[in-house]
């Protein structure tokens, strides 16, 4: 779902529209010199100046999805696991414990515990077992 996933970019919207802009005034500024060197400006221009940047953005935009899935971010991909872990820890505290909202609530701005929880996915993740 490319489109989907469209606001979700790392770089985010505004990174394509200042790209679409800019290659706008970079095609205005050659259209200008162009037309200065020839001694007018041509029709196809016009219609270049309408397709060619939206064409380059959009280019730009394609290529950016798809090296993001062949080279994911190694940041990216550490806090989905770190996520990931974090699920598995909430359900196995579910399932074992009775716990309240407001229990949780605290859990979540301790910082001892949030410091403890850290360790333990370091542990987890460098071959820890089940039982950590």
């Amino acid at each position: 779902m490319l489109l989907g996933d469209f606001m979700k970019t790392r770089k985010g919207i505004g990174y394509y529209i200042k790209f679409y802009l800019m290659s706008v005034v970079i095609f205005i500024l050659f259209m200008v010199y162009m037309g200065i060197n020839n001694g007018g400006l041509e029709p196809e221009w016009i219609t270049s100046l309408a397709v060619l940047p939206l064409l380059f953005t959009a280019f730009l935009f394609l290529f950016d999805r798809i090296f993001e899935k062949i080279w994911p971010n190694k940041k990216a991909q550490e806090e989905d696991e770190y996520n990931t872990f974090l699920t598995e820890i909430d359900q196995k505290v579910n399932e074992e414990l009775d716990l309240s909202i407001e229990d949780f609530r605290r859990l979540r701005e301790n910082q001892r515990f949030q410091k403890a929880l850290q360790q333990t996915y370091n542990i987890f993740k460098s071959g820890g077992n089940e039982e950590v």
